[in-house]
């Protein structure tokens, strides 16, 4: 379990960072492009606190999404989680205590 300040913090810097370059550092390994484009939907379609809601419950805001978006949404937040604690913005010892 990630702390509402992480989770908010992550909102903000997906908020504030150009998707190509956001593709560049994340995608790769099972963070592909479908991954990061999906993240910045849902940073787009919400605020900070209503992003730190969704990332716990596992839920997403009301998007439209795309077939190849769809077909991943059951695992994303995994993946999401794996990718920022690799880099860094998410702290992988809150990733510890909840598992």
């Amino acid at each position: 379990m990630y702390s509402p300040e992480e989770l908010k913090s992550l909102h903000g810097f997906v908020k504030q960072t150009g998707e190509g370059n956001l593709k560049k550092m994340m995608a790769g390994g099972p963070m592909t492009d479908v991954h990061v484009n999906m993240l910045v939907k849902c940073v787009r379609a919400c605020s900070e606190d209503e992003f730190a809601t969704h990332w716990e419950a596992g839920s997403f805001p009301k998007i439209k999404f795309t077939p190849a978006e769809r077909g991943i949404q059951e695992k994303c937040y995994g993946v999401w989680a794996d990718a920022c604690s690799r880099l860094g913005l998410l702290s992988q010892q809150s990733a510890k205590k909840a598992a």
